[in-house]
């Protein structure tokens, strides 16, 4: 049988609220929707931790932990966020401890499409031998439409089927969700060019010349003797998953000599206290080091024994003609561009009082889910490349991300930034370099986003700074050699 639902998440929590395990087994890492969804009906979770020195790779013994207490197991393949495929021969092992345990057993297969040979690795041909197995698929991957939410499970079981109709909110797929679903499925072509496209960009990862490193072991295998670690936020655990230690140099390697962390940023000026004990053990694994936000030197000092600079984000290493190159134009002009890191209510009526003020529409774009709720037009669908594209064709930028204020000033926008909750260091530092201070709003303070900037001495300002932190990167590599010049 077939269930459908308001994406796949939608149909997780189905299961949940069907079944209502007592305890579920859970890998990790692995999506989080499924420990949310547990979570809300009170289930008890056990955790069968992947380990990198592993290659996060499901051990033989994963079976033995599906015990007669277990009344859920949840399973993606390939693995959310890992990658690591497991093929049909140990799913099954694991779908025949479930039912000799009667668990149900969950496989999520919503990437399993972009793989090659996807028949080694799903479980759809043996949805007639196990009743106690619910495949999850959803449109949102394989054909680029997460916005419109349809996902469907595939289940043998008609009473498992009927429990989650009982329990999910009726309606819950759109007219317009159906309706995008028909004419997806009718897409073969589509299809096929995706899936060739994604076959000959995994071979130029993997397979011409590419080293396969999976964790942080598979330095040891590297040539090279200077490693450059950085930039943007390697150090802020609340993004990275807590401190890695691949982001501080921190492996061995017979060759290994030097680490140079460029850039390495917090977001702001430091990070939780309960990360102080492994920073101060991981960051001395670097030999020279230098961080983007001044603001966060005392922190560094406070544990590494060497000297500590600041130095400027790389992406002003390249100059606006080198970003033309890459960018995708949105084959307009005339607008507002506000791309939007965290809801901010002062950012969002300003853009609304300054698109009818100049009588000029906004676009937006999200870097997670939430947004202006403004009713402003909003590009689901923008990459790196549309997003350069935006601020250069843009008549005004109004932000409160760190590389949209970048971006705005390689590329000379009016524009402004508004404070981040958080992280507003990186947005002072930046426009404190470039001598822009007046370009940040925060409690309600708004400045005027016409008012002149003399973009030349921006210019000079970035080209110092550009050469004092290019010094800095280039003295600590001074005498290093490629692998092939040896």
């Amino acid at each position: 049988g077939i269930i459908c639902g308001n994406g796949a998440a939608d149909l997780i929590f189905g299961l949940a609220l069907a079944r209502k395990p007592r305890r579920a087994l859970l890998l990790a890492p692995a999506f989080a929707e499924y420990e949310q969804a547990l979570r809300a009906v009170g289930c008890e979770i056990a955790y069968c931790y992947l380990k990198e020195e592993q290659g996060f790779v499901p051990q033989e013994s994963l079976p033995d932990k599906i015990t007669g207490d277990v009344d859920m197991v949840f399973f993606c393949n390939p693995n959310n966020p890992t990658g690591v495929l497991t093929e049909v021969e140990f799913l099954r092992k694991l779908a025949d401890k479930c039912r000799e345990s009667n668990a149900l057993f969950v496989v999520d297969e919503c990437f399993v499409d972009f793989v090659r040979e996807p028949e080694r690795y799903t479980l759809k041909p043996w949805l007639d031998v196990y009743d106690n197995l619910f495949v999850l698929k959803a449109f949102t991957k394989k054909y680029a439409m997460p916005g419109i939410r349809l996902g469907y499970g595939l289940c043998s079981n008609g009473e498992l089927l009927a429990q989650m109709r009982a329990v999910m909110q009726p309606w819950n797929v759109s007219v317009a969700a159906q309706a995008a679903g028909i004419a997806a499925l009718k897409e073969k072509e589509y299809v096929r060019v995706t899936m060739e496209k994604i076959a000959g960009e995994r071979e130029y990862l993997l397979e011409k010349g590419q080293r396969r490193i999976l964790s942080v072991r598979g330095f040891r295998r590297m040539p090279y003797r200077y490693y450059i670690v950085g930039s943007d936020q390697i150090w802020n655990p609340g993004i990275t998953c807590g401190l890695r230690k691949a982001y501080f140099g921190a492996f061995d390697s017979p060759r290994k000599e030097k680490v140079v962390a460029y850039a390495a940023s917090f977001g702001g000026t430091n990070i939780p206290s309960r990360y102080d004990d492994a920073f101060s053990r991981l960051v001395r694994q670097v030999d020279a080091l230098s961080v983007r936000e001044e603001a966060a030197i005392p922190y560094v000092k406070r544990f590494y024994p060497g000297e500590v600079r600041a130095v400027l984000d790389p992406v002003f290493f390249l100059k606006r003609e080198v970003w033309q190159k890459a960018e995708i134009a949105p084959g307009r002009r005339g607008y507002i561009f506000v791309y939007v890191t965290e809801p901010n209510q002062d950012m969002a009526d300003y853009a609304g009082k300054l698109s009818a003020e100049k009588n000029l529409p906004v676009i937006e774009v999200r870097a997670g889910l939430e947004g202006s709720k403004q009713g402003f037009e909003t590009d689901v669908t923008a990459g790196p490349a549309e997003f350069l594209g935006y601020i250069h064709n843009a008549d005004y930028v109004v932000t409160n991300s760190f590389h949209a204020v970048a971006f705005s000033i390689i590329y000379r926008k009016r524009f402004l930034a508004f404070a981040h909750s958080s992280l507003s260091a990186r947005l002072r530092n930046i426009l404190q370099i470039h001598g822009l201070e007046d370009k940040i709003c925060q409690n309600g303070d708004i400045r005027d986003i016409d008012a002149r900037v003399d973009w030349e001495d921006v210019s000079r300002r970035t080209g110092e700074a550009v050469k004092e932190s290019g010094g800095f990167l280039l003295g600590n590599l001074q005498g290093a050699r490629s692998p092939e010049s040896r």
